[in-house]
């Protein structure tokens, strides 16, 4: 009787460890895919090339929609970077959009901004939020 208690004790064990070792497993690879991700982003953000950079910023703000509490300092950094010192006025702009919904995610609808379907859709809607976020109109 005692073997089997035992037995049973050992599998049980067994069996409660795995879903925590597996989830420290997933979050262990998620914050490798996270860190992975950031790294990119920077190098998207240094790039010289317009496209590549709003392509970036759109990922970035969707990646701060998607998951409000994401830490993403450095590339806020970078973003406000280029909202004051870019030599192209529409990339300051944009910079400035996306420096927005990074800072205060919640106050945009994310829907619209994540189902946009390009960078130029995306801005333009951002830029219909922010203002009515600045204004205080109430119709998202």
């Amino acid at each position: 009787m005692k073997k089997i208690i035992f037995v049973i004790t050992v599998i049980l064990t067994v069996i409660s460890l795995s879903p925590a070792q597996t989830s420290i497993q997933l979050r262990n690879i998620e914050e490798h895919r996270l860190e992975h991700a950031r790294k990119n982003f920077a190098m998207g953000l240094r790039s010289g090339n317009e496209g590549v950079i709003e392509s970036t910023m759109t990922l970035v703000a969707k990646m701060k929609l998607v998951e409000p509490a994401v830490d993403i300092h450095n590339l806020g950094f970078l973003i406000d970077s280029l909202a004051s010192a870019n030599v192209a006025p529409s990339l300051r702009y944009k910079a400035y959009l996306i420096s927005n919904i990074c800072a205060t995610p919640t106050r945009f609808s994310s829907n619209e901004l994540l189902n946009a379907p390009e960078a130029g859709v995306f801005f333009s809607i951002a830029a219909q939020q922010l203002q009515h976020v600045l204004l205080g109109i109430s119709s998202l």
